[in-house]
């Protein structure tokens, strides 16, 4: 027996990603930097990029 495929979603990132944007980045940079970045700082950061669309940021979301 095969296990059908899974379904993903990838939509435009909207302001109330933000938090968890801003908390995988922060955990990103200790894992593979060993850097603490202050969440606050990161926050502000991805909520400039999300308002001012400098860059194309996206969501993955498994569909159910």
């Amino acid at each position: 027996m095969t296990t059908p495929p899974e379904t993903w979603m990838v939509t435009p990132a909207v302001s109330g990603d933000a938090t968890t944007l801003a908390r995988f980045n922060v955990q990103l940079a200790l894992e593979t930097e060993n850097l603490r970045l202050p969440e606050a700082t990161v926050l502000s950061g991805v909520l400039h990029g999300l308002a001012a669309r400098e860059a194309e940021i996206v969501v993955l979301e498994h569909a159910a």
